[in-house]
């Protein structure tokens, strides 16, 4: 469960939270935390209503089944963090660092992960078996070497994205943006392209 302190000082704000990650170096605790619900009722949301955690320090957090439902997390710093099943959805990662982060079964449809003119999310060596990134923004952004095993990645946009040396097994890929992306050394096996009945449904690369 989670820590009621940690959550306690990430209410105050990220730049108090940084600052005491500096000063205390503990490792974050928010397992299982509605960390959404926290925000809302402490009426600390933005004016959009999304969790204000832009540029926050969570490097090697525990988030596993976290909310963090509509968390700006752009330029947020995620590497090694474990956020196996936490809910994403339509969270911003713009310019977020995942890199080695465990994002196994988590949930990050439509999340915006990456803008083209700024610089690449870093997800490489990232864990996504079973992760939901449906309708993400990926463009450009890193994901070399990251196990992408059962993804769900239909309609992801992956245009120009990194994906050299990564593992996309069983991965549903229908309708997703692949232009200009960087596939070396890339294992995709049984990935599904197409809606079934339209085409062969599963298809493997070499």
């Amino acid at each position: 469960m989670a820590n009621p302190q940690h959550i306690k000082w990430l209410l105050e704000g990220v730049w108090a939270w940084n600052v005491r990650r500096v000063r205390d170096d503990f490792p974050p605790d928010f397992e299982d935390a509605d960390i959404y619900e926290e925000f809302r009722n402490s009426g600390k949301l933005d004016k959009d209503g999304d969790i204000p955690l832009n540029r926050v320090n969570l490097t090697n957090a525990n988030l596993r089944d976290a909310n963090l439902s509509r968390a700006d997390l752009g330029s947020a710093k995620l590497e090694d963090a474990d956020l196996y099943r936490a809910k994403l959805p339509c969270a911003c990662l713009l310019r977020a660092e995942l890199r080695g982060a465990n994002l196994e079964g988590a949930d990050l449809s439509q999340g915006i992960l990456l803008d083209a003119k700024l610089a690449n999310t870093n997800l490489a060596r990232a864990n996504l078996e079973s992760a939901n990134l449906s309708r993400a923004d990926l463009r450009g952004s890193s994901l070399k070497q990251a196990n992408l095993t059962n993804a769900i990645l239909s309609r992801v946009n992956l245009s120009n994205a990194v994906l050299d040396d990564a593992t996309v097994v069983n991965a549903d890929l229908i309708s997703a943006n692949l232009n200009g992306a960087s596939l070396a050394g890339t294992q995709i096996w049984k990935a599904i392209l197409f809606p079934e009945g339209l085409s062969p449904k599963q298809h493997s690369f070499s």
